[in-house]
């Protein structure tokens, strides 16, 4: 298997255009390999109106996916369930996990996830980002610890 070397943000509707823009930038400036991972192609609007471009689609990235070392995801929780009945996404998690990718995510209640497999959000291969002024730091510590295993 080649190394993990990929980092993965994932966009869709209602997603969090804040975090999205933070988590690309901080890990980008520390020049790590970070593309945005749209669930299709062409943009989609964040929770406050402002569209992001996606460099690649979900589906690009599944030839990716054995390189690929953090996907995070950039939302509450709850917006995950207007994907609740797309196989892709829960493939997708499945396969990264068991290649021994991590997954992050925004601190928030798994009860959301009914109905979109939440044991996909447990465990050690799981982190969550906080939310406010805390985003931030914990977005330049994830640069740090993501190039130490560089």
């Amino acid at each position: 298997m080649k190394a993990h070397t990929h980092i993965l943000v994932l966009w869709g509707n209602r997603f969090d255009e804040v975090a999205a823009t933070i988590f690309v930038t901080e890990l980008r400036k520390g020049g790590l390999p970070v593309k945005l991972m749209g669930m299709y192609c062409g943009q989609a609007r964040g929770a406050y109106g402002l569209a992001l471009v996606p460099d690649i689609s979900l589906d690009q990235a599944q030839d990716l996916l054995p390189q690929v070392r953090c996907l995070i995801i950039p939302a509450p929780l709850h917006s995950l369930q207007q994907y609740r009945n797309d196989p892709r996404l829960h493939a997708f998690l499945h396969q990264l996990l068991e290649n021994q990718g991590q997954i992050i995510v925004q601190d928030g209640d798994l009860e959301a996830l009914e109905g979109f497999a939440p044991r996909l959000f447990t465990g050690e291969r799981v982190r969550t980002y906080p939310l406010g002024a805390a985003l931030l730091d914990f977005a330049r510590d994830l640069a740090l610890d993501l190039q130490a295993v560089s």
